[in-house]
């Protein structure tokens, strides 16, 4: 059985993900928009899409920009169910 798994930031407005978008993109990180599932709501209904094995540090470097976030996810696909777990 193979798992999806990433990592998903989502922001409060359609302009702090683009500048999340920029920023990370310029740093040498691997992002992609993606759309919000449903249970995660945010006023801009996409987040960005992030390595897994990258959210803390992408954390830390968003944290220190001056970028807005709604949320941290955890996402895995398994069975094609879809487990979110928020990061505290």
């Amino acid at each position: 059985m193979n798992d999806e798994k990433y990592g998903l930031i989502a922001f409060p407005s359609t302009t702090d993900s683009l500048k999340a978008e920029k920023l990370l993109k310029g740093a040498g990180y691997s992002v992609s928009f993606r759309p919000l599932p449903p249970i995660i709501t945010a006023d801009c209904g996409f987040g960005l899409e992030i390595p897994l094995a990258k959210t803390q540090e992408i954390r830390k470097f968003i944290a220190e920009s001056p970028v807005q976030t709604a949320g941290f996810y955890h996402i895995i696909i398994r069975d094609g169910e879809k487990i979110i777990t928020s990061l505290k």
